[in-house]
């Protein structure tokens, strides 16, 4: 698979729309293909230490267009940082690009779709979709078997755009609020 080869992306469980992970709504194509990773970019990660806290960055700033003149983000950082044993805190950080110009991805020549943003975008809506087994919310899952609680595509919510968090003494909750 080459850097122009966008065959991927014709699939609605592609790129940014299909993870755990931020999606820029204006780079969407009919609702169902997301340009907001760009293609053939790398991310980096390390253990980050401090005050009695222990995390992994991920950074994904790259992968966002901070290397190009024409992409979404000049920084994209996720972390995950342990709280207590067993319980982490993810937080996200990102810095959208100023002064950007349009973006253009061509992928037609290699039978992918092609991307043209039209023209820049005064400002992005950015949220954090989560590919989550909501249609488990509430059920009993000690009587339910591993088929009944495999993923299901027709079960499954489209996009999860928010998850709410519980923290009590027995630990931290994440309670997806699906669309």
């Amino acid at each position: 698979v080459g850097e122009w080869d966008f065959r991927r992306f014709t699939e609605i469980d592609n790129n940014a729309a299909g993870h755990n992970t931020l999606v820029i709504n204006e780079a969407f194509v009919d609702d169902k293909i997301n340009f907001s990773q760009l293609h053939y970019r790398k991310g980096t990660t390390e253990v980050v230490t401090g005050v009695d806290l222990h995390c992994v960055k991920l950074d994904g700033s790259d992968v966002y267009g901070s290397g190009r003149d024409n992409g979404w983000f000049d920084s994209m950082q996720r972390y995950f940082c342990e709280v207590a044993t067993g319980q982490y805190v993810m937080v996200d950080s990102f810095h959208v690009k100023q002064n950007r110009k349009v973006l253009e991805l061509y992928g037609s020549l290699y039978g992918g779709p092609d991307y043209n943003e039209g023209s820049v975008h005064s400002e992005l809506t950015v949220d954090e979709y989560f590919h989550t087994p909501s249609w488990l919310d509430g059920k009993d899952l000690s009587t339910m078997t591993d088929e009944e609680m495999a993923f299901s595509r027709e079960k499954a919510n489209n996009k999860c755009q928010h998850v709410d968090v519980e923290l009590d003494a027995d630990g931290v909750a994440l309670i997806s609020g699906c669309a």
